[in-house]
């Protein structure tokens, strides 16, 4: 089942029950997840599968009024260090690398601030890296959290960084998905990067654990993963011919 029936299926259950999406109430749901030190496996992103919709947009904070706007948080208003330096991206990426913080949940924009700050901190003053090295993050509130954006290549994938966009939904998802809120941000953003051309229409996803040896992003997030059209498998983690 692709990731996003599974999302409408969920949504459609909470209508039926004349429900509404509620974050207080979906941190009610959500076990306590523990956090990693920092010497815990390197934070990681996970890919999925979007339906495209090709008409022309602009980004600018609120990508479209509406239900199914896309609230992009940019790195000023979360508060981001500036890099040490950058490499560029050439777009359209061809690659689109799914992980998990494997560290806490956050369900409003004001903890998801902190856990972007404190994801940077941690790569850049632990791993010496010249920024966050995500180029998005989502976060359980619903929101996308600027990392280092469409065109700067990110440090997330060792040997796949210069052909992807890593995207990190964060918390830990080993026992249970990301929360709905956050699968259609993944979703939207995802669809956003193919309208515009930085991500590629016939785009490969995959989850962290296919590019190198680690539990990222998740049991239960990359089952979801997996079961997408655009999910391939990567033999022997052959950066050469992954898409």
């Amino acid at each position: 089942m692709e990731i996003e029936k599974v999302v409408t299926e969920r949504l459609n259950y909470s209508e039926n029950n004349k429900e509404h999406e509620n974050q207080t109430k979906e941190i009610g749901a959500e076990p306590k997840r523990q956090q990693e030190t920092a010497k815990s496996e390197q934070v990681g992103l996970q890919h999925h599968r979007v339906t495209h919709d090709c008409s022309p947009r602009k980004v600018i904070g609120r990508v479209k009024k509406g239900q199914d706007d896309l609230e992009i948080v940019k790195r000023e208003e979360w508060g981001a260090r500036p890099p040490n330096a950058t490499t560029n991206l050439t777009a359209p990426q061809p690659l689109v690398v799914i992980h998990h913080t494997n560290w806490d949940s956050c369900w409003t924009q004001e903890q998801c601030k902190a856990e972007v700050r404190k994801v940077q901190d941690f790569h850049m003053d632990v791993r010496e890296w010249w920024d966050i090295g995500y180029n998005f993050l989502v976060g359980e509130d619903g929101r996308a959290y600027e990392g280092r954006g469409w065109t700067a290549q990110g440090a997330h994938a060792k040997g796949y960084n210069g052909r992807s966009i890593g995207i990190c939904v964060m918390g830990t998802f080993m026992d249970a998905a990301p929360n709905i809120a956050a699968l259609r941000t993944l979703q939207k953003i995802i669809t956003y990067g193919v309208t515009q051309g930085f991500i590629d229409f016939n785009y490969t996803l995959y989850g962290h654990r296919q590019t190198g040896a680690t539990d990222c992003p998740g049991d239960a997030f990359y089952d979801l993963i997996r079961n997408d059209s655009h999910w391939k498998q990567n033999p022997n983690f052959d950066a050469e011919n992954a898409y």
